[in-house]
């Protein structure tokens, strides 16, 4: 998946992408690669000397319960309130 991010990126608009440089794009790409192996440990030192096991495992699974239902709106935001009752998918 992050090499079709720089693919992306530096494909033409016209074709679907955005149109970056191609230098833009691998900045852009490093600096998501080295935020994907930073952050954990940053959150371990956190966890580790702030919070505790259970306080971080209840703010890390809100976190991702709050993540996952911002992925169900059509568009991303920080509430709720933008979700449309046309995009949720009724279980009945």
């Amino acid at each position: 998946m992050r090499a079709i991010l720089v693919l992306y990126l530096t494909d033409k608009t016209i074709n679907g992408g955005l149109g970056w440089t191609t230098q833009d794009a691998l900045n852009l790409y490093g600096i998501y690669t080295g935020l994907v192996y930073l952050t954990p440990v940053l959150g371990g030192w956190l966890a580790d000397n702030f919070l505790g096991q259970r306080r971080s495992i209840i703010i890390g699974g809100a976190l991702m319960a709050i993540g996952q239902f911002t992925l169900r709106c059509q568009t991303v935001s920080l509430t709720l309130m933008n979700c449309k009752p046309s995009t949720l998918v009724s279980p009945f």
